[in-house]
């Protein structure tokens, strides 16, 4: 049967309308769901105040680090320093952070700090493109020490153990700087070696020491195999025209092997 618009107030049970002694209990109970609702998320926002702070965190570490980065660009020496040790203080694990701050240390003259950051940024981060940095930093952090036997060692090892142009070129270069020029062409002609046939860079630095080392017809012969390989380079052609060379077709000498000079 209808009932009839305005008759009943309030809830039914069942078809009947709700006792005062009904309608007591469901307020009750509605008192006690929106209690125990506000104590859950009461319970919650320790754990969402440390959400929320983490995730600023995370987002706070690659913002300094830049920072930090763009300091060391701009000379900001200090400014880098700040940056890029809170980044690390939020992430020692950043191998990025922990290498510009090795920088950082280098600039600052403190060797020895910087090379145990740059250790760190090569244990975390050893095959990367940019590994070939961080051991630049490694090698300038000793001779800076004046570890010289560590230096030898650390350069010879890295050096056949990746054997890439970088690191016979980084061993030259440091083995000339400890007055061991022997060592240093050596790693020189290893360079040469296992570069690949597109690459004049070797041949461009052994023609650079064996211009600092006053031996002009050596430097020539040098830049005659980078040449071959790139003849239309312009810093190349500019170096040829400060020794008073003109290049000809024949000019040009094929690299086959490990050059003798």
């Amino acid at each position: 049967m209808l009932r009839k618009r305005g008759v009943v107030r309030g809830p039914v049970v069942a078809g009947r309308p709700l006792s005062k002694t009904q309608k007591k209990r469901i307020t009750q109970m509605s008192l006690l769901g929106a209690m125990e609702r506000r104590r859950v998320a009461l319970a919650w926002l320790p754990l969402a105040a440390v959400l929320v702070f983490t995730g600023c965190d995370t987002q706070s570490k690659p913002i300094l680090r830049q920072s930090g980065w763009e300091a060391i660009q701009e000379g900001r020496w200090e400014q880098a320093d700040t940056d890029l040790t809170q980044a690390l203080q939020a992430d020692p694990a950043d191998w990025r952070a922990n290498f510009l701050l090795g920088k950082v240390r280098l600039h600052q003259g403190r060797p020895l700090a910087a090379q145990l950051l740059l250790e760190q940024a090569m244990t975390l981060h050893p095959r990367g493109p940019e590994s070939g940095q961080i051991l630049d930093a490694m090698a300038e952090s000793l001779y800076d020490q004046g570890q010289k036997a560590a230096l030898t060692e650390f350069l010879d090892r890295t050096a056949q153990q990746r054997k890439g142009v970088e690191d016979f070129l980084r061993q030259a270069k440091y083995l000339a700087k400890l007055g061991d020029p022997d060592g240093a062409l050596k790693a020189y002609r290893m360079g040469c070696e296992f570069a690949p046939k597109t690459d004049p860079t070797p041949y461009l630095a052994l023609a650079d020491y064996y211009q600092s080392l006053g031996d002009t017809p050596r430097a020539i012969k040098a830049l005659r195999y980078a040449y071959y390989i790139e003849p239309h380079d312009p810093g190349l052609n500019d170096k040829l025209r400060a020794l008073g060379v003109v290049p000809g077709p024949t000019f040009g000498l094929p690299p086959v092997g490990v050059p003798m000079f």
